[in-house]
């Protein structure tokens, strides 16, 4: 009984946090940087997801 229910506990977390993370990473798409001299630059992060 217990060898159908460990992946099928795994697989839970694992969607829940995969789905986590993708919902925070689309609040963050930029910010702005001045260097001190002409106009700002933005700058974007790389998401978690495209770096794997």
């Amino acid at each position: 009984m217990a060898c159908f229910l460990v992946p099928t506990a795994e697989a839970i977390v694992t969607t829940l946090v995969a789905k986590s993370i993708k919902k925070n990473e689309k609040k963050a798409t930029g910010v702005s940087v001045d260097l001190g001299g002409g106009k700002p630059e933005k700058a974007t992060r790389l998401s978690f997801v495209k770096k794997l």
